[in-house]
């Protein structure tokens, strides 16, 4: 089991895009992508969500104490 680690606060949004989709080809069954990003900033959000549902992840926002940031984990769907 691997984790992978991306931050979508300070990369350009389409850069994050593009590295979050050439991640995806070096993920197995049992690793997790872990994704940063700032809680106010919706787009992005929307963004990763519909790259990880297009691509066979399931995945779980969890917030940080003050509201601010949210660490999306993410896998594999079981087939």
């Amino acid at each position: 089991m691997a984790d992978y680690y991306i931050n979508f606060n300070h990369q350009g949004h389409k850069d994050s895009s593009k590295k979050l989709l050439s991640m995806m080809d070096d993920i197995k069954e049992n690793d997790e992508i872990i994704i940063s990003v700032e809680a106010d900033n919706h787009q992005k959000m929307e963004t990763i969500t519909d790259i990880l549902e297009k691509n066979g992840f399931e995945y779980l926002p969890k917030g940080d104490e003050g509201g601010r940031r949210f660490s999306i984990i993410a896998h594999l769907k079981n087939h």
